[in-house]
């Protein structure tokens, strides 16, 4: 239903407007659920179980390219504002306890081949949140 209702606004409010889309995909922590999801581009709000979240910094991003043999994978950090005036920091795989549950960022996109730098508009994160 989300989805359709998100598909929908960004018809009726064309082409422009569907390349800052917040929500890509979501479901809901409605009766008998244990866990909610919600993918969300850089500098766009998202919601999700009952916390207004909207990714601000890229504080590290030395994930390894793809065409290149790391000896470290490297790790994102990402910076959120949650509304009303928190932040919270979240390092990509690491679940932070907040607010009767889980919330992890579980997958991000990038980074690009080695030689070439994504600019934060192009970043895009899945977070979960779980209730134990």
């Amino acid at each position: 239903m989300h989805r359709l209702l998100a598909l929908l606004l960004l018809a009726l409010a064309g082409p422009a407007a569907a390349q800052s889309s917040a929500t890509v995909s979501t479901s809901g922590l409605g009766k008998g659920r244990a866990s909610a999801s919600v993918t969300v581009a850089f500098g766009m709000a998202t919601r999700i179980n009952r916390m207004a979240l909207t990714p601000v910094a890229i504080v590290e991003d030395s994930r390894c390219p793809p065409n290149v043999n790391c000896v470290w994978a490297g790790r994102l950090v990402v910076e959120f504002r949650e509304r009303p005036g928190g932040k919270l920091r979240l390092e990509l795989g690491r679940p932070v306890t907040t607010r009767g549950g889980r919330l992890t960022l579980v997958n991000a996109n990038g980074p690009g081949p080695a030689g070439t730098r994504m600019l934060p508009r192009e970043y895009r994160f899945q977070l979960r949140f779980e209730r134990p």
